[in-house]
């Protein structure tokens, strides 16, 4: 009893006690497994290997003599050309999918993404309202309504500003090819991935002349 209490008591950085801490690991793994077989029992893999190879021009007749990461891996799994007498028709692949998936996912990306301007912008509310319990605090419609006017040009302000906030966080995190791999992705096997942002930490060096000297500094 006196050992449970111990550990009970026992913390990390986390402030979590260790029985606690051991539970939510539990659950974890648990959540992490039951992920990992509902996504083996939809297929969804099946799915994207499937099109991947359409896209790149394998099927069953040609795998046998196509560099490719992905038509090798199913050679080694299934056994494909061990034994197998050279064919002697036509393997050729008549790819029409790469190009119709290509034009697909530029125009998507032309449209959400046009070049040197944004797909979105801020504004304040064209039509301006109070709840009525403001407005009968304000002292009634009138008075409310001259408050709105005089803060109009501020909201315009303000949704510059916000906007110019988050066209910089956007920028720097590159948001415009991690959506271009997302959207082409998505033609390709259907399926698409956006993480972030999310912040990352990275080295630079800079040239610093100092007192007649030089040196370079990690910032």
């Amino acid at each position: 009893m006196m050992m449970q209490d111990a550990l009970d008591t026992e913390q990390d950085e986390s402030g979590l006690p260790s029985s606690r801490r051991g539970a939510f690991v539990l659950s974890l793994l648990a959540k992490r497994k039951e992920a990992i077989a509902g996504r083996m029992a939809s297929g969804i893999e099946t799915e994207w290997s499937e099109d991947e190879e359409h896209y790149q021009g394998i099927d069953d007749a040609n795998r046998a003599f196509v560099s490719s990461t992905y038509a090798h891996a199913k050679r080694w799994a299934t056994g494909f050309g061990s034994g197998e007498k050279t064919p002697t028709r036509s393997v050729i692949f008549l790819n029409i999918t790469r190009p119709y998936v290509d034009a697909a996912s530029a125009r998507v990306a032309d449209m959400l993404l046009p070049t040197d301007d944004r797909a979105w912008a801020l504004k304040p509310t064209p039509i301006p309202r109070l709840p009525q319990s403001l407005v009968d605090a304000l002292g009634g419609q009138e008075q409310a309504q001259a408050i709105i006017e005089a803060n109009i040009e501020q909201a315009k302000v303000s949704c510059k500003a916000m906007q110019d906030e988050i066209d910089d966080c956007l920028t720097e995190s590159n948001w415009h090819g991690e959506v271009r791999h997302v959207i082409e992705d998505s033609a390709r096997i259907g399926s698409g991935v956006l993480k972030g942002p999310y912040p990352c930490k990275r080295t630079a060096k800079m040239l610093r002349k100092q007192d007649g000297f030089s040196e370079y500094i990690q910032i």
